[in-house]
């Protein structure tokens, strides 16, 4: 069995794979934007020699995050950039690259089920379980306020950051109805961790172990640093935070709130992805989270013309042409 983990990022799920990783069977080591990228699922021998390269010449994610390239080789103990590229070599298809990729990290800790972890997965999740037997899919979910905050902490303006929250979360929703996957919301992974994993390992197939809440854990290059607006790493202890919205000054929450009013998935772009929540209002409402309701938006003309322009400049699959996102005026 293999899984997939995905959502918006800031949304609890490098936390979710640390405590995951530390089950004696699950390996859930560092994100590799591997399982984000089309290509690979649809045509594999034309794709493959990409997969290491970087910049222009690498293979892009199918996500609204911009990323170029894979990260196969983090763990030097364990692959290295000539067996990752001798296994692209020999591998005559996708799912072969991966779980010999995946192998070595397993025989070397002694696990038996992987686990990988990168947000913009959640595009990918229909493709993954049609190409992996017996895969299941993770869905982490936050309340879109709390999100878009901890997003903006990172260095992303307000527009990108509504945005990447709009459309991964949609993704991971188009699947909340089908077999073998499971949504995790970041409210009960906190305050409700050890009932929240026991039922993520239910899922799995797995017995629950205490052990998975002792944090020991070895620092890789994307875990996330303390920056802006987060107060702790995702390698410390779980621990009640309290929230960035209610601490903001009332001007501040309702700038906000309108921005999370201003933009909409384009009914095109849905109709094709098979997307049912066009709004970040329909998500939370889906999800429970409180949402206020506002007459008045953001401009946000300007950042979607940036936004456009840097796509078209990095060769990104939509920029002015099928580009994702309507603003609502």
């Amino acid at each position: 069995m293999s899984v997939l983990i995905g959502g918006s990022g800031s949304t609890g799920s490098s936390l979710l794979r640390r405590i995951l990783n530390r089950h004696s069977s699950i390996y859930c080591g560092p994100e590799t934007s591997l399982f984000c990228k089309k290509p690979l699922y649809e045509n594999w021998n034309t794709n493959k020699y990409r997969i290491l390269k970087r910049g222009f010449l690498g293979l892009r994610n199918d996500s609204w995050h911009l990323y170029n390239g894979t990260d196969l080789y983090k763990e030097e103990s364990i692959h290295s950039l000539e067996s990752v590229g001798n296994l692209i070599k020999n591998c005559n298809d996708f799912v072969s690259f991966a779980e010999a990729y995946f192998n070595k990290p397993l025989e070397y800790h002694g696990k038996s089920l992987w686990i990988e972890k990168t947000p913009a997965n959640s595009y990918h999740f229909t493709n993954f379980k049609s190409a992996f037997n017996r895969s299941k899919t993770i869905h982490m979910v936050r309340h879109p306020y709390e999100t878009i905050l901890s997003l903006m902490g990172r260095g992303f303006n307000m527009y990108y950051s509504c945005a990447l929250y709009l459309l991964n979360t949609s993704f991971g929703l188009s699947q909340r109805n089908s077999i073998n996957h499971l949504t995790i919301s970041y409210e009960s992974l906190v305050n409700s961790s050890e009932v929240t994993i026991e039922e993520c390992l239910n899922f799995l197939d797995l017995e629950y172990e205490s052990s998975m809440f002792i944090t020991e854990d070895k620092i890789y290059d994307d875990d996330p640093p303390i920056i802006g607006e987060w107060r702790s790493q995702e390698t410390d202890p779980i621990a009640l935070q309290s929230s960035k919205f209610d601490e903001l000054k009332i001007e501040e929450q309702h700038h906000l709130i309108q921005a999370a009013n201003s933009i909409k998935i384009n009914s095109s772009y849905a109709k094709k992805f098979n997307l049912s929540h066009l709004t970040i209002k329909s998500i939370a409402k889906e999800l429970n989270y409180n949402f206020t309701e506002s007459d008045d938006f953001v401009n946000f003309e300007k950042e979607k013309l940036k936004d456009q322009w840097m796509r078209f400049t990095r060769a990104y699959p939509f920029h002015f042409i099928k580009y994702p996102i309507d603003l609502i005026h």
